[in-house]
């Protein structure tokens, strides 16, 4: 069996309205040496359809169709089948430049990489952000850091990964996490010493606006489960000082989003504690519409005012993400 230099996966999940677009683009690649592994995930629309049509007319495409298992366990059903020597991952709602695997793939082998970054973009309803992923933009060379603290996109999509590093490490997707079980598998490859190579070109599409339904998107207690998850498993590994700041910001970040959920009295105290108050003395610097301020009025014993502000930073969240 030929064993190609990249497998591409493709977790799916009722993503038929914009399906085409994404397999188009990977189709379209100029590299050639590659194998797709689309993981229908128990669509219940016509994506499995759609994987199918793909994979009875281009050869380099397969298909494994399983039950619902959510984003994770599609991730390591694709990875556990890939043959290719590197790996990368693209998700059904985004698309790819027709150089993303020859460029990374050429930068990998230049510098006889690890893994190879590319920059991103992120596609809202009025404009195009633009992010440049350089991991050597500044003196620091942590790279965790960086994909903790934000400044670094955790993603699977815009690294082409040796593929032999998630046996030698024991590195895999947790199955119950949902959200930013990507940056977990990321930082657990960080964790070893790997040599990290980087190409300077928006080679990915990240479209935020076409799937509303995406978990990231969504504010409920499977999100915050699966945030508070990634926290517990990493954190007493990255517990350097190094990284207080950065955990205080995931942290703070998962503490906003329970808030949004409903997290209201004990229940929000309760969530994270150690920052309660570095949480309230950070929200000081918020305009009175931002959530984290009204969060921080709830966790100063000020529901009264809390709830009035919150009416008010509905509507600015609204607003902001509608643009």
């Amino acid at each position: 069996m030929h064993k190609p230099d990249v497998s591409i996966i493709v977790p799916i999940y009722n993503a038929e309205k914009y399906l085409c677009r994404c397999l188009d683009s990977i189709e379209l690649q100029s590299f050639e040496d590659f194998e797709v592994i689309l993981v229908d995930d128990g669509s219940p629309d016509n994506s499995g359809k759609i994987c199918d049509t793909y994979v009875n007319k281009d050869i380099r495409f397969r298909v494994i169709h399983q039950s619902n298992g959510g984003v994770s366990v599609a991730r390591q059903t694709g990875l556990d089948a890939a043959n290719g020597e590197y790996v990368i991952h693209a998700d059904p709602d985004d698309w790819v430049e027709k150089d993303w695997i020859s460029m990374l793939f050429e930068k990998i082998k230049e510098e006889n990489a690890d893994i190879a970054i590319c920059d991103v973009d992120k596609i809202l309803k009025k404009r195009t952000m633009v992010y440049h992923e350089d991991p050597f933009s500044d003196m620091s060379a942590d790279i965790i850091e960086k994909f903790l603290s934000g400044k670094l996109w955790g993603s699977c999509w815009n690294k082409l990964v040796r593929r032999e590093l998630f046996g030698k490490y024991n590195i895999g997707f947790i199955p119950t996490m949902s959200m930013w079980e990507d940056l977990y598998v990321s930082c657990r490859l960080m964790m070893n010493s790997l040599k990290v190579a980087y190409v300077p070109k928006v080679l990915y599409h990240y479209d935020f606006c076409v799937n509303e339904g995406s978990l990231c998107r969504r504010f409920d207690e499977r999100r915050i489960k699966s945030a508070k998850m990634f926290v517990d498993l990493l954190e007493p590994y990255l517990s350097d000082e190094r990284y207080s700041d950065s955990w205080f910001q995931r942290k703070r970040i998962i503490k906003t989003w329970a808030f949004r959920t409903g997290y209201r009295g004990k229940a929000l105290k309760e969530l994270f504690p150690e920052i309660n108050n570095h949480y309230i003395k950070e929200a000081k610097k918020k305009p009175i519409w931002d959530m984290m301020y009204c969060a921080s009025l709830y966790l100063n014993d000020k529901p009264g005012i809390g709830a009035l502000f919150y009416q008010l930073a509905k509507i600015a969240d609204y607003m902001k993400h509608t643009v």
